[in-house]
């Protein structure tokens, strides 16, 4: 838009810095000319690389002194540009400058970047500058540029703190080039705190046409008292959006203050499809399966689980009362010291067992129910409620031992022997340990491996004994 350029430089007129002025910008040393070079030419010199500098002069005014090395440059292989608070770049410069800090392919080393930035934001606090990474070196030094001078749009929005809008401003309809504030600018009667939002960079794009931007007024002032005083996150935009769009409802809820606290943190639009199965599967099935809203990171996984039910659909209850029967009548309960042993009384427990374990788990519900194998739980005493370890009984075989997550301690196998003994199974925890084809990812503490070495096999495994036979109790 060469035209807005133009009329901006014509409008908003200031002082220029004159780059090869030594005596006020003095530059850098020989020796730090050559460290430049030699980075440049080590690392790729088909590229341009800029080297910026913070440094005071005599009459200690600081200044960003900058270099851009390019091999297209002749005769002198660098090109120097001096960005000076209150003063602009002549056209030429500024041209020139412009087109390597939006050139994709311009290198900066990363050290020489973060010693920049903490350097304008100690030496120029006008700026109103931000730790950016140098991921994003564009709008780095395109804020350092526009903000230094009486540049008009953009210096009012990045000195607003509203950079990613800054940046992008270009893209954004009819803004106002006259305007004095960030409300004016954008216009649309939009107001700082919803450009606050929008200017987060995972919003990228809400401000890009006349209906977008109308769409995020209505929900912004229909949603406003949920949202408080921190910004959304794109998560929990997305979330709003959806209950606006459809007349304040997502899966026949309203508006859940704990589900829009869990997408805080999360920045991923497709989380509230998975919400939105788990919502409607715990209406369907609310007359077995009581589950909490869960976070994020756990959600997909609890619809797995839910879904898992699918193959049961017609038998749900039927099986819920079946489980509770063999749990009345069972004679597999054992309290130790430490541990316990219990056995599942409903589909509830086999599906939040599920939700620790994983969606397997709900494979065995038919077996169990129908007595062809016996489901255990293994708990620790103080924490009598939270999953830890899953057998599996075969025959009176303990045929599996399944841990909720990738560890093994001794003291279990010791307690499961203590177990076995008083009820009369038949176990091998040597060959479980060693040879259980399903736990050879498992991580062990010290004291296992010495266990196994003082109990050596004396049968074969059990999980090989249930196909094989003969039985042997250890």
């Amino acid at each position: 838009m060469p035209e807005v350029y133009n009329f901006e430089r014509f409008l908003h007129r200031c002082p220029e810095v004159d780059c090869f002025d030594t005596n006020k910008y003095p530059k850098v040393s020989e020796e730090v000319v050559f460290r430049m070079e030699e980075y440049f030419y080590d690392d790729d010199c088909s590229d341009a690389h800029i080297f910026p500098f913070v440094t005071v002069n005599g009459s200690g005014e600081p200044y960003i002194d900058i270099y851009i090395l390019d091999m297209m440059l002749y005769p002198c292989n660098y090109r120097r540009f001096i960005i000076s608070d209150g003063l602009r770049l002549s056209e030429d410069d500024e041209k020139c400058f412009l087109s390597y800090i939006y050139n994709d392919h311009l290198h900066v080393e990363e050290k020489c970047f973060e010693n920049m930035v903490e350097a304008v934001i100690k030496n120029f606090p006008t700026l109103n500058y931000k730790y950016y990474s140098v991921q994003d070196q564009k709008i780095a030094f395109d804020h350092i540029y526009y903000a230094s001078h009486r540049s008009g749009v953009k210096e009012i929005l990045y000195k607003a703190g509203l950079s990613n809008i800054a940046f992008k401003i270009n893209e954004i309809p009819s803004y106002n080039l006259i305007g004095t504030s960030p409300d004016s600018i954008i216009g649309n009667n939009i107001s700082i705190k919803l450009l606050r939002i929008l200017n987060q960079p995972e919003f990228n794009g809400k401000l890009c046409t006349e209906g977008e931007i109308e769409h995020c007024k209505e929900i912004y002032n229909h949603y406003s008292g949920y949202i408080g005083k921190d910004l959304p996150s794109l998560s929990q935009w997305a979330y709003l959006e959806k209950l606006f769009d459809n007349e304040g409802i997502l899966a026949r809820k309203g508006f859940n203050r704990t589900l829009y606290e869990y997408l805080s943190y999360y920045c991923d639009n497709d989380i509230l499809g998975d919400y939105e199965k788990f919502f409607m599967l715990r209406e369907e099935y609310s007359d077995i399966i009581k589950q909490k809203i869960p976070k994020p990171d756990e959600v997909y996984g609890i619809v797995e689980v839910f879904e898992m039910l699918e193959n049961l659909k017609g038998k749900l209850n039927y099986l819920d009362k079946t489980i509770k029967r063999r749990k009345d009548k069972n004679d597999y309960e054992y309290r130790g010291d430490n541990y316990s042993v219990i056995m599942p009384g409903s589909i509830l427990d086999f599906f939040k067992e599920a939700v620790a374990h994983g969606k397997w788990v709900m494979d065995y519900i038919d077996e169990h129910a129908s007595g062809k194998i016996t489901i255990l739980f293994v708990r620790r005493n103080e924490e009598i409620d939270r999953s830890f370890v899953i057998l599996e009984i075969r025959n009176r075989i303990l045929s599996r031992v399944l841990f909720a997550w990738l560890y093994r301690a001794a003291d279990i196998y010791e307690f499961l022997i203590d177990y076995i003994e008083k009820n009369y199974h038949i176990f091998d925890p040597n060959s479980l340990i060693i040879t259980d084809p399903y736990n050879h990812d498992y991580v062990t503490d010290g004291g296992l491996m010495e266990y196994v070495k003082c109990h050596p096999p004396k049968s074969k495994c059990a999980y090989e004994m249930f196909f094989s036979g003969p039985f042997y109790k250890p």
